[in-house]
């Protein structure tokens, strides 16, 4: 998973030093913040003498038009910009030497964002409120993480907002390409340490309930089959991976909530209080028949989903 570095407040007395710490640190891109703010085009020029790696801007703005020429003066390579600001639909100018992302709030709908699935390149989720640096990820954001990775799985995802290592290995289970760091990369013992349990370390606290998405609404009829499906293992709390007989009660459950015609004649199902490092470690050592997941409890009840596809760089 890349990480891309949040250094828009940085002190210009420490800026190359900080820099030359997070280049050698291996981070991928160094993420910068506007709103309304041309600032941060003066900000990107200093920037740019200390390192070559690529610039990720996110820019909060009802009107994008105004900023082309800086951006192009920039050279910026990425630029978001936030879903909820913007008056119209999206115009890209064919000019524009950068590729260009939508974000969205954490709260945003998933059938928001549908406008604008063909000309975005990715999505950002904000998980915390935009351009204000130091805000929280609480486990239940990642509902809507699974809900966007299920509906816009053909766009990389990134995601932005007091992701800490523990988060970021769910993150990595749920196939999100890129995340955006900055407070926690400055409060560990040192950027390169930060990095390397951004990139490695697994969730230790949480259960597979903790992570997983709720309700069905997010399943749309045309994403949906009514068939019973052919093959079907179970994952049980104890790691326990096992083929499920037609005649289970699960398939008569699974009709209710359905599945994507993508799992491709097959489904998984996990218990809820599995652990999620478990799970990690687990699927290291067998191939799911589908990234779509619906997690059971001890009633054999369905109770969430989620979409497992870790993300794999070519």
């Amino acid at each position: 998973m890349r990480i891309s570095a949040s250094i828009s407040t940085i002190s210009q007395n420490i800026l190359k030093s900080t820099v030359n710490q997070l280049d050698a640190a291996g981070i991928y891109a160094y993420h910068l913040d506007s709103i309304e703010s041309r600032e941060i085009f003066y900000f990107a020029q200093k920037l740019r003498a200390f390192t070559t790696l690529p610039f990720d801007l996110h820019l909060i703005t009802t009107d994008p038009v105004k900023y082309w020429d800086e951006i192009r003066n920039a050279k910026i390579e990425a630029i978001t910009l936030q879903l909820e600001n913007l008056n119209y639909p999206l115009f890209i100018p064919k000019d524009l030497q950068g590729k260009v992302g939508v974000a969205v709030l954490s709260t945003t709908h998933i059938k928001r964002f549908a406008t604008y699935q063909k000309t975005a390149s990715w999505i950002l989720l904000m998980m915390t409120t935009p351009g204000i640096s130091g805000g929280k990820f609480t486990p239940d954001k990642f509902a809507n993480i699974i809900k966007y990775r299920q509906a816009y799985k053909h766009l990389p995802m990134y995601v932005d907002g007091g992701v800490t290592h523990e988060i970021a290995g769910v993150l990595r289970l749920f196939g999100v390409e890129q995340i955006v760091s900055g407070s926690y990369l400055f409060a560990q013992e040192s950027v390169e340490k930060a990095v390397e349990l951004l990139n490695t370390a697994a969730p230790l606290t949480w259960l597979v309930k903790d992570i997983m998405a709720t309700g069905t609404e997010h399943f749309t009829t045309s994403e949906m089959t009514y068939g019973v499906l052919p093959s079907t293992l179970f994952i049980s709390s104890k790691s326990e991976i096992s083929d499920i007989s037609h005649q289970s009660q699960w398939f008569t459950a699974m009709e209710q909530v359905l599945s994507y015609a993508e799992v491709n004649g097959s489904a998984v199902f996990i218990n809820q209080d599995m652990p999620v490092s478990e799970l990690i470690h687990l699927l290291k050592e067998f191939e799911a028949p589908s990234p779509y997941f619906f997690a059971v409890n001890e009633q054999q009840e369905i109770t969430g989903s989620l979409f497992i596809q870790p993300y794999k760089f070519p």
